[in-house]
């Protein structure tokens, strides 16, 4: 495992940043999430310990950190990062898409729907043409999910009227 350290030169953390997230992206790619975590949060510290501001190019880092912990079934992470990454670049639809993924996977709850739903509808703006099948039928089921009221908790029978 390939860890990171802040060269002397600042200069060079864009680039280390940069080659840390195609470590994460071999290590994905190879179904190896925990390495893949690893080397994306490796980068992301680089990116908090130096000067740099959080700017849209370092979404995708976020964003993938997401799509591995949504492979590991860590849905608040997978949340959290998704919307660092929305934050980093309000447009970058991946981020938003990832959000609506991590909330639907998650114990239903009205709010999280709703979201959800929100999430999903933002990606559906913003993604490119040959993914809008895929996002309108998470919206859909978003929407459904949303409307059907699954996500009301049951009243403790003790606390029922009888």
């Amino acid at each position: 495992r390939a860890h990171a350290h802040v060269p002397s030169d600042p200069s060079d953390i864009p680039s280390q940043i940069m080659s840390l997230k195609t470590l994460g992206n071999e290590a994905f790619t190879s179904a190896d999430y925990p390495l893949s975590i690893t080397h994306y949060t490796s980068a992301l510290s680089l990116v908090a310990s130096s000067s740099l501001t959080l700017s849209p190019l370092y979404a995708p880092i976020y964003a993938n950190r997401s799509a591995a912990y949504l492979a590991t079934k860590k849905w608040v992470k997978a949340s959290w990062d998704a919307q660092c990454a929305a934050k980093a670049d309000p447009n970058y639809w991946k981020a938003h898409w990832r959000h609506g993924l991590a909330l639907m996977s998650m114990a239903p709850r009205i709010e999280r729907s709703q979201t959800a739903v929100d999430a999903f509808r933002r990606a559906r703006e913003l993604c490119p043409e040959g993914k809008r099948g895929e996002v309108d039928e998470m919206v859909a089921r978003a929407e459904t999910r949303l409307r059907e009221g699954k996500d009301r908790v049951p009243m403790p029978p003790q606390c029922q009227q009888s």
